[in-house]
């Protein structure tokens, strides 16, 4: 062997040991998921209920208002007859400034792209700081990374779901070494790149929650984790700002949905409209996890008999 071809081998061999080589093989896993549509670009599918006819429209009509940063008790002349600038989305919002700053379709397709670039980057730095023992699996962790920014999330939500993974690290970061930016810049990120009433506002006191148990079983007050959500949950009250200032605020603010007649679900019906979405997905983000659905269920049926065994052995 040549001594050429010994250093080609030598560098061959160096990337494939390269503690980088998974990340950037489920980097470009990813980004082969991202590369159709953007060659597709507007013949590429587009979601459409709730989305391009509606989510899309109001960007739209409230950067041709020009009333972006309108004041609290403006409004928007092209809807109705005119609603309150507070009806729609805030001007702090990621989302909105990019469907502000750039056309439709950019905006549409560049917030897909982040969305899914960050479901892959914040799961994996999730998982290799926070599970136990996470740096040693060096293809397992990007793989379930993979797997989760793959997931057809619903674009005008953000990171709401997204970016949890990246939230929580930054949280699990910030009650570990402190107020440090790389802790304090994923919980900026989520508050104004998602929606609070989708996930934020039920997220915060799960949280809480969890800093409760956690000082109640070590018998210390978990303080970092409070003041974070503290911090997050001011943030958020920033972002969207207008939308406290018409629930709590603004008495003369009156709802169109007073007149929407509300149809509750016995608990029976909520149930399997809930396993519904479980088993065969929400038509807002279809997916084709049906497949592996059975897999699961074997696998945990198997769990179960295994640990019944050993429980005999003993």
């Amino acid at each position: 062997m040549t001594g050429s071809e010994t250093s080609y081998v030598q560098y061959l061999h160096k990337i494939i040991h390269s503690s980088r080589l998974p990340f950037l093989l489920g980097l470009i896993i990813v980004l082969l998921y991202i590369a159709p549509v953007l060659i597709q670009w507007e013949d590429a599918p587009v979601l459409n209920h709730d989305c391009l006819d509606s989510n899309v429209v109001w960007y739209l009509i409230l950067g041709q208002s020009g009333k972006l940063f309108g004041s609290y008790d403006g409004t928007i002349e092209q809807i109705m007859g005119g609603i309150s600038r507070n009806s729609f989305p805030s001007e702090f919002n990621v989302v909105t400034l990019l469907f502000t700053f750039f056309e439709p379709i950019t905006a549409y397709f560049l917030n897909f792209s982040i969305i899914h670039l960050i479901a892959f980057i914040g799961m994996f730095f999730f998982l290799r700081e926070f599970y136990p023992g996470g740096k040693e699996y060096r293809y397992l962790i990007p793989g379930v990374s993979c797997a989760f920014a793959l997931l057809p999330f619903y674009p005008p939500a953000g990171l709401s779901i997204a970016g949890l993974p990246l939230m929580l690290y930054g949280f699990f970061s910030l009650i570990r070494d402190g107020w440090r930016l790389w802790s304090l810049l994923p919980l900026i990120l989520y508050s104004f790149y998602s929606s609070g009433v989708f996930t934020g506002y039920f997220l915060l006191p799960i949280l809480f929650l969890y800093c409760v148990l956690i000082s109640v079983y070590q018998r210390k007050v978990l303080w970092r984790g409070i003041y974070a959500i503290f911090f997050a949950g001011l943030l958020f009250l920033i972002c969207d700002y207008r939308l406290f200032w018409e629930m709590f605020l603004n008495n003369s603010s009156i709802s169109h949905r007073v007149e929407f007649s509300s149809i509750g679900l016995p608990f029976i019906d909520t149930f399997q409209t809930g396993y519904g979405m479980l088993s065969s997905g929400q038509y807002h983000a279809e997916s084709l996890h049906q497949l592996i659905v059975p897999v699961l269920w074997v696998s945990l049926a198997l769990m179960v008999i295994h640990q019944l065994g050993k429980k005999r052995d003993i």
